[in-house]
């Protein structure tokens, strides 16, 4: 599996996404991550042939940060703590989360061609809209996991169920 940070590559502050980005190895980590589902996918359809997985996209960060310290928390990486470190004191800390925010997108793409047959891809990118809905820039608060759980809870009604969900309210057919 690629770096899962070696996609960013040296650039200045303040560049676009274009040159803070290297869409080659961006493109191998995210080939390398749906690869991972789909060998996951096709070992439990082995074992249970009707089973359908559901992922959920993850959703944009907010800017809450004082020193763009998500993109290490969000990777987990030395390298992404050092240029978070760097983006902090060269500039603002818009420019990690723009990064951030498009890789977060092309992941969201990605996990959408995930095959209909074997996935249900749960589109909860942009549910959370406010400062209020996370705990920090990784981890949504209580209100922010309510809100992500009706949007997979409805994704679960609607796919797996004669149930159906108007206006946020459960509604299923008499049996």
């Amino acid at each position: 599996m690629a770096h899962a940070c070696s996609y960013i590559q040296p650039h200045n502050i303040g560049d676009p996404i274009a040159k803070a980005v290297d869409e080659v190895r961006l493109d191998t980590v995210l080939e390398s991550i749906h690869d991972g589902y789909i060998t996951f996918a096709r070992d439990v359809s082995a074992a249970s042939p009707n089973t359908k997985l559901m992922v959920h996209q993850y959703d944009y960060p907010p800017l809450m940060g004082v020193d763009g310290s998500f993109l290490a928390c969000a990777t987990g990486r030395g390298c992404a703590r050092r240029y978070a470190t760097r983006a902090a004191k060269q500039g603002p800390k818009e420019h990690a989360f723009n990064i951030v925010k498009y890789v977060v997108g092309r992941l969201a793409a990605q996990l959408e061609e995930l095959p209909n047959d074997l996935f249900v891809v749960v589109p909860t990118l942009g549910t959370l809209t406010s400062e209020d809905q996370w705990d920090d820039e990784l981890h949504p608060s209580d209100e922010g996991f309510r809100m992500i759980g009706g949007v997979i809870g409805e994704s679960v009604m609607n796919e797996f169920s004669m149930c159906n969900t108007p206006n946020g309210r459960v509604v299923c057919p008499d049996s």
